[in-house]
């Protein structure tokens, strides 16, 4: 139990969190909402952005103002009166692969990260969010999670990727656990996308159909389709052999993260 304790915390300990990332408040810009238009234009050519959170007289963040909110009002217009109220924010205990996820589904550039009682602590970019989860790759891993063990026993190269079953990868009945799939899936997509498109990527949707059981010490391969794609979204048909026999299908949806 105490080596397990242990081993979960270096798992823990290598787990990206906004804290890591974030541009802390006192570096960044920020309006505040009895701000006007001159005073985002002003902030603008001064900082280079045209992004910014705005807070209240309590230093709480209360919304966010863009460019967008600013076209064709006058200088004189409060900045209250333009802004997204209520806008995203995120914790500092919140994960960069969370962050990754809203700035995705959400389209949006720029994510204010509050302490507690709602305080701007800083802001993340999705440049920060990006550059992090490249670094998070090349780096050693010394707590591993299943996608790790996982990872350590597939090989790729070029188009082909294989898979080596071991006895940690199995279930109580002795076959290849449904979560051991799932981390190939989501192991060999990875590669497939960095290879194919230079792009990191979060699966948003998968189905997967288990047609055949696999014992321990098999060896399967793994070939992924491209049904349709774009600028920010993937769908692929992944296929799972093993000696020539098809023992799961899977289709999946992912998005696609631009640098």
């Amino acid at each position: 139990m105490i080596n397990r304790a242990i081993y979960d915390q270096l798992i823990k300990k290598e787990v990206l969190t906004v804290a890591e990332i974030l541009i802390h408040a006192e570096q960044t810009s920020f309006l505040y909402d009895s701000d006007t238009v001159r005073d985002w234009k002003e902030l603008t050519l001064s900082s280079g952005h045209t992004r910014f959170p705005v807070l209240d007289e309590q230093n709480k963040v209360c919304g966010i103002v863009t460019h967008k909110d600013i076209i064709d009002q006058d200088n004189s217009v409060k900045i209250k009166k333009l802004m997204t109220k209520q806008p995203i924010t995120v914790s500092e205990n919140s994960t960069v692969a969370a962050c990754a996820h809203i700035m995705i589904w959400e389209g949006i550039e720029m994510i204010p990260v509050i302490s507690r009682n709602q305080i701007l602590a800083g802001i993340v970019t999705r440049e920060d969010v990006l550059l992090a989860m490249q670094s998070a790759d090349r780096q050693p891993q010394i707590g591993h999670t299943l996608n790790d063990q996982v990872l350590k026993h597939m090989r790729f190269q070029g188009s082909d990727i294989a898979v080596s079953i071991t006895p940690q990868m199995s279930s109580s009945l002795g076959t290849v656990s449904k979560s051991v799939f799932v981390a190939i899936i989501e192991e060999a997509t990875k590669y497939s996308m960095k290879r194919e498109r230079k792009r990191e990527l979060l699966i948003e949707h998968l189905n997967i159909y288990f047609l055949k059981t696999v014992p321990i010490d098999s060896e399967l391969t793994v070939s992924l389709d491209m049904l349709d794609s774009g600028r920010k979204f993937a769908k692929l048909d992944v296929t799972i052999c093993s000696r020539q026999e098809t023992v799961a299908k899977a289709m999946l949806m992912c998005q696609l993260i631009e640098a």
